[in-house]
């Protein structure tokens, strides 16, 4: 497995739990009928954005305390 697949396989992840997430908020702010009507559709959206974008702000977010943490120590 070369990074190509890992930062594939973790954007799925990423996407599907943001996909999940905003799903279930759409339902807790419009209701049922409307939250999971249609709350898929711009939850499907977000869901493929954070999907390209999230693996690498997770890879940021690492590096990021890892120079925190070094400038601690």
């Amino acid at each position: 497995m070369d990074g190509s697949d890992l930062y594939r396989i973790s954007g799925i992840f990423i996407g599907v739990l943001t996909f999940i997430g905003c799903w279930l908020y759409a339902v807790a702010e419009w209701g049922f009928f409307l939250g999971f009507g249609l709350g898929w559709i711009p939850s499907l959206f977000i869901g493929i954005i954070a999907g390209f974008v999230g693996p690498a702000l997770v890879l940021m977010a690492i590096v990021v305390v890892a120079f925190m943490y070094a400038a601690n120590n």
